[in-house]
């Protein structure tokens, strides 16, 4: 991705979304101090991200060559991936660098964890590891709009 500027802070922000998910259960003072205020930053990242995404036309064109690259000729029916699947899966070289990819991962599993261990209100700390996983998707699908190419019509 050659835009650093913006991708760099925002993978440290979802980095430090896991750290704070993690910590969040051993150590009390961080749920109390600091959850509640980077979850905010982390949804102002993510917001930031979306409309990145929404408004740069290079990247809706190769989000939309990709997603017809991914069907293939099958127009009506959608083709969902295997989860290990080398291009498209989790751990897909189409979806982002290994860094972006291992943070996914780490972020799935927090995510995951923090619903199932949870007492079924929302939370803190289950929003903060939704609003990390949120902006490591969409550098993903930047990612994929970036790189994808497109042909010219």
């Amino acid at each position: 991705m050659k835009e650093r500027w913006l991708y760099l802070p925002a993978m440290a922000m979802a980095g430090w979304c896991a750290i704070l998910v993690f910590a969040s259960p051993l150590v009390p003072m961080v749920r109390t101090s600091l959850v509640r205020p980077s979850f905010y930053i982390a949804a102002a990242v993510g917001a930031l991200l979306f409309l990145r995404m929404l408004f740069d036309p290079k990247c809706r064109r190769g989000i939309m060559a990709a997603n017809s690259e991914m069907r293939g000729s099958q127009t009506g029916r959608s083709w969902a991936p295997s989860f290990f699947d080398p291009g498209w899966g989790l751990f897909g070289s189409r979806l982002g660098s290994r860094a972006l990819l291992g943070l996914r991962a780490i972020l799935l599993v927090e995510f995951g964890l923090t619903i199932i261990t949870g007492d079924g209100r929302p939370t803190d700390v289950p929003l903060l590891a939704f609003t990390g996983l949120m902006i490591v998707m969409l550098l993903g699908l930047i990612h994929l709009g970036v790189s994808t190419p497109v042909e010219d019509r």
